[in-house]
């Protein structure tokens, strides 16, 4: 379905840019790098980005915004050690190179936006306080910007001011992502999965099964699919 609405989104914007009278665009394409403290010779990230994004609007109170991203990190490729985390952490998984892609529509009362977003409540420096709307892509901490650490969602999201300084708020949303972090083979994983991970090993290796008074079984890594998302 999310494949579906995103590829109905992309000709729309298409169509959308060949009839453009306001149509604007921008991108980057950068490279990151990251070694590790201890051995610097290990490196922890060699990711290179490409990122472009484009807004078009028109003689009304409409307007289209689109962005996309393309990540691929060759560390997965320099260590066998990382092979277990490469596929989910050595490239974009499944849609997620399509960032922001919604319709505005804006008027002195009525904000109405429609398509794959990111609502904002609020947020001190470094600190999210009530900007729990969207979840987090933690796989490397809480290093990059905000809006690059949020996960968009497909939602509606209306907003209507019946008095000066004073917002209603209403979102609707279909969607539904967890958040997102390292897996334990990756060298950004959190400690604590990592010592889960070794923690399960222990346990099938003494055969598995039920663990007397606590009552607690552990499949084969039971972390998956909870500790970072599976494709």
């Amino acid at each position: 379905m999310k494949r579906i609405l995103a590829l109905a989104f992309l000709f729309f914007t298409i169509a959308l840019a060949a009839h453009a009278e306001d149509l604007s665009l921008s991108g980057y394409l950068k490279s990151e790098y990251a070694l590790g403290v201890k051995t610097f010779n290990d490196v922890h990230k060699f990711k290179n980005i490409l990122s472009l994004s484009g807004e078009y609007k028109t003689d009304s109170d409409l307007a289209f915004f689109a962005s996309t991203k393309y990540w691929y990190d060759a560390a997965y490729e320099l260590y066998d050690k990382y092979d277990p985390a490469k596929h989910y952490m050595g490239h974009v998984q499944r849609t997620d190179w399509l960032r922001d892609c919604y319709l505005d529509y804006t008027s002195d009362k009525l904000d109405i936006r429609l398509g794959k977003q990111q609502a904002v409540w609020g947020q001190s420096d470094g600190i999210p306080i009530l900007d729990r709307v969207n979840p987090f892509d933690l796989t490397e901490y809480w290093l990059p910007d905000f809006v690059d650490l949020r996960i968009p969602l497909w939602m509606i999201n209306i907003k209507y001011a019946p008095k000066v300084d004073s917002i209603l708020q209403l979102l609707i949303i279909p969607d539904f992502e967890q958040s997102t972090s390292a897996p334990p083979e990756a060298p950004l994983a959190f400690r604590s999965y990592k010592k889960f991970d070794a923690f399960v090993d222990w346990w099938e290796g003494l055969g598995g099964g039920r663990k007397v008074g606590l009552d607690i079984y552990y499949p084969a890594k039971i972390y998956k699919g909870s500790a970072y998302r599976t494709t």
